[in-house]
Parts: C-alpha cells; sequence; structure tokens
C-alpha cells in the first residue's frame, strides 16, 4: 500500500497541479474570452476606422477637387496678375517715355516762345520803323505832289508864254513890224521878248 500512498500522493499532487491547471486553464480562458471581445471590438473599431477611412478620402477627393477648382482659379488669376504686371511694365516704359517727350516738347515750346517773344519784339519796332517810313514816304508824297502842281503851272505859264511869243510873231508878221537896230531892244522888250 505504499504504492498506493505514493500513488495516492502523485494523485494528489495530480490533483492539485490538476486543480491548478484547471484554475489556469480557467484564467486563460477568460483571458481568452476577453482576448475575443476585445479582438470583436477591435474588429469593430477597425470597422469603424475603415468608414471613417473611406468618409475620410471621399472627403478628401472632394477637397481635391475643390483645391483643384481652386488651384485652377488661383493658377487664371497667377496669370492675370502676370499679365497686369507686364502690362504695368509697358505702361511704366510709356510713361517715361512720355515724360521724356514731355519735357523735350515743353523745352522746345519755351525756346519757341522765347523766339516768338523776341520776334514780336522785332514786329513792333519794324512796325515803327514802317510807320515812321511811311510817314516820310507820305510827306515825299505830299511834296512831290506839290512839286508836280508847281510843275504844272510853271508848264501853263510857260504855254502861256510860248502863246505869247507866237502871238507876238505873228502880230510882227500882220504889222509888218520889223524892229531896227536901235529899237530892236526895246521891241524885243515888249511883246514875247524873252523868247527872241
Amino acid at each position: 500500500m505504499e504504492t498506493c500512498n505514493a500513488c495516492i500522493e502523485k494523485d494528489e499532487n495530480l490533483r492539485s497541479d490538476n486543480v491548478e491547471f484547471t484554475k489556469i486553464e480557467k484564467v486563460f480562458k477568460e483571458k481568452c474570452n476577453e482576448m475575443l471581445e476585445n479582438e470583436n471590438i477591435l474588429k469593430q473599431k477597425e470597422e469603424e476606422l475603415t468608414q471613417k477611412c473611406k468618409v475620410l478620402e471621399k472627403e478628401n477627393e472632394i477637397l481635391k477637387q475643390k483645391c483643384s477648382a481652386n488651384n485652377n482659379e488661383c493658377l487664371q488669376k497667377e496669370n492675370v496678375v502676370q499679365e497686369m504686371k507686364k502690362e504695368y511694365d509697358v505702361m511704366k516704359i510709356s510713361y517715361h517715355t512720355i515724360k521724356e517727350t514731355y519735357e523735350t516738347s515743353k523745352s522746345q515750346m519755351q525756346r519757341i516762345q522765347a523766339r516768338l517773344t523776341k520776334y514780336s519784339e522785332m514786329t513792333r519796332l519794324l512796325e515803327a520803323k514802317y510807320k515812321g517810313k511811311k510817314l516820310v514816304l507820305n510827306q515825299y508824297i505830299d511834296e512831290v505832289a506839290e512839286l508836280k502842281r508847281k510843275m504844272d503851272e510853271v508848264e501853263k505859264d510857260n504855254n502861256k508864254l510860248h502863246s505869247y511869243h507866237a502871238s507876238s510873231y505873228i502880230l510882227e508878221r500882220i504889222f509888218n513890224i520889223k524892229p531896227d537896230d536901235n529899237d530892236s531892244e526895246t521891241n524885243k522888250k515888249g511883246i514875247g521878248s524873252e523868247y527872241h
């Protein structure tokens, strides 16, 4: 029976080991159940996260499209801004060119204005000289007219004298008056004597 005692001891040992093993198995089963529950929870969370990822991917796609549209708008606006900058640069160059041309024209206008002022003064002086010379010329014309009038009067007097002389010659012929040497001087001083 000794052997049986040993067997009983072994059997008790095995039973205690079995109890421990059962406890461990129980704990293990509990842990496995917990792990299964955790796995289920994880699966549910994974599904939730998968759902959320799908939603986020859809939102991301929508945002990409919006960004792409916004990016296209931004690119278009950037192109417009670049075009406007080019136009601004061209306008700036044009402004400087026009400003230089204006300055040149302004200085030319000032020179022309100075020349016009000088020509106006010269014109006034020349007009004054012209008026003075016109007055002198009018005086000369008046003097010439007076001299012509006087010459006409002298011519008339001369013609009268010629006419008188011709009349005295005719009278001498008609009356047959011949002046002698003594009387010739006195006769000459008579009718038309200055022309004999």
